[in-house]
């Protein structure tokens, strides 16, 4: 795992970073390295969750720095690995990974991982992330399963004392998603939860 580079990294050569310089998901049907329709997400929904979810176990991990492969798809209707991998095509249409990746970028901008918080379901994985500087957070939840898990209604406990908390999904054509107000009761708000990321940024994380 990318931890185990981490903890190597750190026992032996405190000093130095750890890049994942090239990860991706093909979008080409007959890639061995694509991200395959699931349920009634398409390929590209498919490659835009785990691009996200890539992002945040490496943020995870530790590693200070991941480049996904590559920015623009070298041939969409080629099978080769990393031809698709893209966030658009080779004519410039923006794939549904685009704005999936920019949302991550804008949600979690001057934020850092600080931990992984227990969710008491096996469906449910929750990332916690604080701002550098401030007293503010988010919280990013998904089911982290690849069969269409959905957990409705889950009730997320906020550390803290936040008094506002703020719903940002992930939609396709959106680079900021889409965000609504959450009601705080009694120290938990209410969501649902699928495999594709949500966001939930709060004025208070300790």
């Amino acid at each position: 795992s990318m931890k185990s580079f981490v903890d190597y990294r750190d026992r032996y050569m405190p000093n130095q970073e750890v890049w994942l310089s090239e990860f991706g998901y093909d979008t080409n049907p007959n890639s061995v390295q694509r991200a395959p329709a699931i349920g009634t997400f398409s390929q590209q929904e498919v490659q835009g969750q785990w691009l996200v979810r890539s992002y945040l176990a490496v943020a995870a991990a530790g590693v200070d720095k991941a480049s996904m492969f590559m920015s623009r798809d070298t041939n969409p209707n080629s099978s080769t690995q990393f031809d698709s991998s893209g966030l658009w095509t080779n004519t410039g249409a923006k794939k549904i990974s685009w704005y999936y990746v920019y949302t991550l970028k804008n949600a979690l901008t001057g934020m850092r991982f600080h931990e992984e918080q227990a969710s008491g379901n096996a469906n449910v994985k929750i990332y916690k992330f604080k701002n550098a500087s401030g007293n503010g957070g988010a919280y990013v939840i998904w089911a982290p399963t690849s069969n269409q898990t959905t957990v409705n209604g889950y009730q997320l406990s906020l550390a803290g004392s936040p008094t506002s908390a703020t719903l940002v999904e992930m939609v396709n054509g959106d680079t900021d998603g889409v965000s609504s107000a959450l009601t705080i009761s009694g120290g938990s708000v209410t969501v649902n939860v699928s495999e594709r990321p949500i966001f939930v940024k709060v004025n208070d994380m300790p």
